[in-house]
Parts: C-alpha cells; structure tokens; sequence
C-alpha cells in the first residue's frame, strides 16, 4: 500500500517557513527512514525532532509548578498556624485545614 502525507515533521507546520532547507535535507529519490503510527500509518513523518524550545518550555513549566506547589504548601501552613490560637480545640487543626 502506498500512503501520502502533507506532514513531514511532528513540529507545527508553519505553511512555507524553511521550505527550502527541508527540502534539501531529503532530496527526491533519497532513502529516508519514516516513522509512522503503526495503528494508523497514515500518519507518519521523516523528522521527529521536537519543535524549537520545547524543552526550555518543559522545563520551565515542571519548575514553576515545583516553585508553585513549595509556595502554596508554605502559605496554607502559615494561614493554619496563624489561625490555631483561635481555635477551641487547636489539636483539630487538621480537619480545620479541609473546611
């Protein structure tokens, strides 16, 4: 079976942005590996690379909620301290801290 794709990378396809240096990498007639969905090898590319700042952003995103969950921790236990002088029973904080 032969299959066509209009994709040749898992990046965005920006229309005609580096046509030309994408083109020159895989010249016609070429032997290219193609990796494709073996589930539907309709769909496949002939470049797997990530797009540009994929990482940088991955990377950015799992320390901000790291630094976001550290904040949020330290900011609830400072409300619940703050707030256990007021308590009756300041041994229930914690069933304070789920209303």
């Amino acid at each position: 079976k032969t299959f066509r794709g209009s994709r040749y990378s898992v990046k965005e396809n920006l229309g005609n942005f580096e046509v030309a240096e994408t083109l020159a990498q895989f010249p016609r007639g070429a032997e290219v590996t193609v990796f494709y969905n073996p589930a539907d090898p309709s769909k496949a590319v002939i470049e797997r690379t990530f797009p540009d700042g994929a990482f940088k952003f991955m990377a950015k995103l799992s320390a901000g909620l790291v630094i976001g969950t550290v904040v949020l921790v330290f900011s609830v236990g400072g409300v619940l301290e703050g707030i256990r002088p007021h308590l009756a029973k300041p041994q229930n904080l914690g069933a304070a801290a789920l209303l």
